[in-house]
C-alpha cells in the first residue's frame, strides 16, 4: 500500500553567525552568507576596520586564525608544521609600537568610554592621531611625560574641537586643566593646539 507523505513545510530560515563567520540557518543549515576573506579581497585591499584609538590600529582582523591555516595549508608546506608556521606569519604582520603609546592610547580609550564617547568614531579616531603624534614629540625630543597627562591633554583638545564643552566648566590653577574628570598640564593643550595647527596632512 501506498503511503502520501506530507509535503514538506519550507523553513523559515532563522539565520546566525558560526564560528566560521558564515550565516547559517539553524533549524536547515543552509548558508546564507559564507566569508572567505582570501578568495573575495583583491590582494591590494583590505576591509580591516581600524581606528587611530586602538593600539596597532587594527579594531579587528578580516582573517581568523582557522582560515590562516587553511591558507597556509594549499601552499608548498602542505600540513607540516602549520601551528609554526601561522605563529610566525602572525609575529611579522603584528605591528609594533611603544609601549608608552599602548599606555596612552588605553588610557584615553578608557576615559572615552568613561565620557560616554566610545560610540563617537569621528571623536575617537581624532584623538588617537593626536595622541600619536604627542607621544611621538615628546619621545624623539627626549623629554619626560606622563601618559595620564598626554591622554586627558589629547582627549580634551579633542572633545572641545568638536563642539563639546565639559560641564561643569574647567578650572585653570597654577597652570594646570582640570575637570571632573581629566587633568593635565597648560602647556600639553598649547602644543595639542601647534601639533594639531602644524600636522594636518600627517
Amino acid at each position: 500500500m501506498q503511503t502520501l507523505q506530507r509535503p514538506e513545510q519550507p523553513c523559515k530560515h532563522v539565520f546566525v553567525k558560526t564560528r566560521d563567520g558564515e550565516l547559517a540557518c539553524k533549524f536547515c543549515g543552509e548558508v546564507k552568507q559564507s566569508f572567505n576573506a582570501v578568495a573575495r579581497l583583491p590582494m591590494d585591499v583590505t576591509y580591516q576596520p581600524s581606528s587611530a584609538i586602538c593600539f596597532g590600529k587594527a579594531m579587528g582582523s578580516t582573517l581568523n586564525y582557522y582560515g590562516l591555516l587553511r591558507v597556509l595549508a594549499k601552499g608548498p608546506g602542505g600540513r607540516s608544521d602549520l601551528g609554526i608556521r601561522a605563529r610566525q606569519i602572525r609575529l611579522i604582520t603584528m605591528s609594533t609600537e611603544p609601549p608608552q603609546l599602548r599606555k596612552s592610547l588605553n588610557i584615553a580609550s578608557a576615559k572615552l568610554i568613561l565620557l560616554g564617547f566610545e560610540e563617537n568614531h569621528v571623536v575617537s579616531n581624532d584623538c588617537g592621531n593626536l595622541l600619536r603624534k604627542l607621544v611621538a614629540f615628546f619621545m624623539l625630543s627626549k623629554m619626560p611625560f606622563k601618559t595620564q597627562e598626554l591622554a586627558d591633554a589629547a582627549l580634551y583638545y579633542t572633545l572641545k574641537k568638536h563642539g563639546y564643552e565639559s560641564n561643569p566648566p574647567p578650572k585653570f590653577e597654577a597652570g594646570w586643566v582640570k575637570t571632573n574628570a581629566l587633568k593635565f598640564q597648560e602647556k600639553i593643550l598649547r602644543l595639542c593646539r601647534l601639533l594639531d595647527a602644524k600636522t594636518r596632512d600627517f
